[in-house]
């Protein structure tokens, strides 16, 4: 942007055109994660709106709770509306008195019109903080309720995410969150119906999770559909703290270095690379010492599953 004649002007592409202070040009993407060079990234200002984890477990609590409690988020929601009235009944009543106040002429205490008014506004003012009190030990009971599905928000999330990071394995995967969350509707009205609590949460998560596993697979490539299972059980597995996250960057990454703290005990039949990974494995705690009790006490077990 540069000045010209007395006017601000921008260059786009061969061309000098008039510029304005107010003007802003916004550009949106469908790439869920596009990339901008450096010198495209100072000079704009980037808005991320794909939906995070957080935002989608509130969504989904609210899409559960709406199907299994519709009492209770029909309550929920005729409370939010009933708080906003009344937060707004109150800043009226704050506005109303600081007008009289402020249109008022002489002594304030002989304007009887302004006394009645704030004797009225004060007795209101007090109806609605009372109300306001009442209905915010209201949403706290619903919302203590509403938490206890959870559980079933959390795993949906977490397999949407997984379903998601299909279009890393091939652009042509795009599932919309529309989509997903029709299928979770359907899925929470299809689980095994049960008076326990518990048991019709664990019922709905288990349903939910074949159910979305089958549908996806309607439209993947075969050879695509035993890693989509392994992407599931890694999400699922990081999601309940089950995950080791040593052993899943070995299993992703392999061994980090070539040193190892035995020689290899059986050069005639295992490859050098082989005994790297078996010596960088057993450096994880829950594979110590598999390199020593395969050098020093077990070759020929090991051996035999080798040649299996």
């Amino acid at each position: 942007v540069y000045k010209q004649g007395g006017q601000m002007m921008i260059n786009l592409g061969d061309s000098a055109v008039p510029y304005h202070e107010d003007f802003l040009f916004y550009i949106t993407s469908k790439l869920r994660n596009p990339y901008y060079t450096p010198e495209t990234a100072v000079k704009v200002t980037l808005l991320n709106f794909a939906i995070t984890e957080d935002g989608l477990i509130q969504q989904l609590l609210g899409v559960v709770v709406a199907e299994e409690r519709p009492d209770l988020a029909q309550m929920k929601d005729q409370l939010v509306v009933n708080n906003a009235a009344m937060t707004k009944q109150m800043s009226e009543i704050e506005s109303n008195i600081l007008k009289l106040l402020a249109e008022s002429t002489g002594d304030i205490l002989e304007d009887e019109t302004l006394i009645n008014t704030l004797a009225e506004s004060k007795k209101t003012s007090t109806e609605v903080s009372q109300k306001l009190q009442e209905a915010e030990v209201t949403e706290k009971e619903i919302d203590e309720t509403r938490v206890k599905y959870t559980p079933v928000a959390f795993r949906s999330t977490i397999l949407y995410f997984a379903v998601a990071d299909l279009s890393a394995i091939d652009p042509m995967y795009q599932y919309s969150l529309g989509w997903f969350v029709s299928l979770y509707r359907r899925g929470i009205q299809n689980a095994t119906p049960s008076d326990d609590f518990e048991e019709r949460l664990t019922n709905i998560i288990e349903f939910f999770t074949y159910s979305i596993y089958v549908n996806c697979c309607r439209s993947l490539f075969e050879k695509h559909k035993l890693m989509f299972s392994f992407l599931i059980f890694v999400r699922i597995q990081g999601g309940d703290n089950k995950l080791d996250a040593q052993e899943f960057k070995f299993l992703l990454a392999g061994p980090t270095s070539v040193q190892t703290a035995y020689p290899n005990p059986a050069e005639d039949w295992l490859p050098q690379n082989a005994w790297v990974e078996i010596s960088n494995l057993a450096k994880l705690p829950n594979f110590m010492p598999l390199d020593a009790d395969m050098a020093e006490n077990n070759l020929a077990e090991f051996k035999r599953i080798y040649d299996s």
